[in-house]
């Protein structure tokens, strides 16, 4: 709601007070979209580290265990790189205006999307790794590191060419967009393939089966039942 307070207040609140006002409301509004995704990730290493469940408090003391952090680091920067590549696709457009009223050109602010998108995914071999290291151990299998790595090299072709488009060295810059777009679309798929496959952690224990096929409702209905009857 803020953030559509703050679109369709742009020109009301475009002098005096009033834009402190509204730069008030976008600094909220981003504040509460960058602490979104800590619900997910705290989440998961509730699910990875059962027996730290005791431990637990609230929200924010879930945040201390796993790596919350280092996932957040790793989705923030992809969100990022996304983001730049959908910015340098959207001034491709025939219909955007040549120039903005700022004087900056569509090519010139293709070229900022394109550093932005480059600059994440540089920052990602950073955050990739860290994420990496700090897994359970039960997760890390020989079958991760083949997802995973192939997807980095991916990745580091992807860093090239966008390195190359930022610079714009491209005498046609539309050239080379939509293999950018697959190139991320792999690279997000063998993620996410693994992120669906539970795998087998233990040898001394059977294969843990997935249960999408439940649908969200039952599964609800399963966890709920669960927490009630837990021992207290």
């Amino acid at each position: 709601m803020l953030a559509y307070l703050h679109k369709y207040t742009w020109h009301r609140l475009e002098t005096g007070t009033a834009k402190k006002f509204h730069w008030g409301i976008v600094l909220t509004s981003s504040l509460l979209f960058l602490c979104i995704p800590f619900v997910f990730p705290a989440n998961v290493n509730l699910m990875l580290f059962p027996s730290e469940w005791e431990k637990v408090k609230g929200f924010f003391s879930s945040l201390k265990i796993g790596n919350v952090f280092p996932r957040y680091l790793h989705f923030l920067l992809a969100s990022i790189a996304l983001t730049g590549l959908a910015g340098a696709g959207w001034f491709w457009r025939k219909t955007v205006v040549d120039h903005l009223d700022n004087g900056i050109s569509r090519e010139e602010l293709r070229r900022l999307f394109y550093q932005i998108a480059a600059l994440a995914t540089g920052l990602q071999f950073v955050a990739g790794p860290l994420l990496l290291f700090t897994l359970p151990g039960v997760g890390v299998t020989p079958l991760l590191y083949k997802i995973v790595l192939p997807s980095a090299a991916l990745g580091l072709v992807l860093f090239i060419v966008l390195l190359k488009k930022a610079k714009g060295a491209d005498a046609n810059p539309q050239h080379g967009y939509m293999m950018l777009c697959v190139f991320f679309s792999i690279v997000v798929l063998g993620i996410v393939t693994w992120a669906t496959a539970p795998g087998k952690k233990r040898p001394d224990f059977p294969q843990m089966p997935p249960f999408a096929h439940l649908g969200p409702d039952k599964l609800r209905m399963i966890a709920e039942y669960i927490l009630a009857t837990a021992p207290k």
